[in-house]
């Protein structure tokens, strides 16, 4: 189980939930990216994995960077 599975658990593995974020994601080191123009958010964790955060939700990441492994019709080209 990579380290963003494991977040996401600990975040009830539901993407539109932020209640738990700040108390979650506020102890957790990682690396912060964004990409103001889609409004998105990347946290990248120590293992490579990332969690993909923007203004309605949240997922685990998918195959490209930004995009959400539960939207793989999301991705950018």
């Amino acid at each position: 189980m990579t380290i963003a599975e494991r977040i996401a658990k600990l975040l009830g593995d539901d993407g539109v939930d932020f209640s738990r974020w700040d108390k979650v994601m506020g102890r957790i080191t990682h690396r912060v990216e964004r990409w103001e123009e889609k409004g998105l958010s990347r946290y990248e964790f120590e293992d490579g994995s990332a969690i993909v955060a923007g203004v309605g939700g949240w997922d685990i990441e998918g195959n490209k960077p930004f995009s959400w492994a539960g939207c793989p019709e999301c991705e950018e080209e």
